[in-house]
């Protein structure tokens, strides 16, 4: 005769324990479970970065051409000095965002003629960014 499956479980789970605890190379991790979570070091992203490819800047700037004062690639560091009035930074997908920028411009949505863009749709505050600590914040628990 055949055990029921609710029985045949419920006699394993009355002899089966956990097995201790053991700390092991990241390489022999595979298969096993946390014994608990894994805390961010760090807010991630680490500081707002751009959504898309294209042009950082103040939305109230886009009024008229800008002056493109630099290019920003995914992996360069924070711009360290402050966009100044009517520029635009050439920006990439995960570059860092210019501090004083507060959105980021598609470069569809753009035309550039040499060394200055033209926005071509009125940008607002916040779009095609992704803010510090959106995913993570510094000490939360991945999930």
């Amino acid at each position: 005769m055949l055990t029921p499956l609710d029985e045949a479980l419920a006699a394993i789970r009355l002899r089966a324990r956990p097995l201790p605890a053991e700390d092991v190379p990241l390489a022999d991790a595979y298969g096993r479970a946390l014994v608990e979570g894994v805390r961010a070091r760090r807010d991630q992203p680490a500081t707002d970065i751009s959504m898309m490819d294209g042009y950082a800047l103040r939305a109230a700037d886009a009024t008229g051409p800008l002056r493109v004062a630099g290019e920003i690639a995914a992996g360069d560091a924070p711009w360290s000095r402050p966009m100044g009035f009517g520029e635009a930074a050439r920006i990439f997908t995960g570059a860092p965002l210019p501090r004083d920028a507060d959105c980021v411009v598609m470069q569809e949505h753009t035309i550039r003629e040499g060394s200055t863009v033209r926005i071509q749709q009125p940008p607002r505050a916040g779009q095609h960014i992704r803010k510090r600590g959106e995913e993570l914040t510094a000490g939360a628990v991945a999930s």
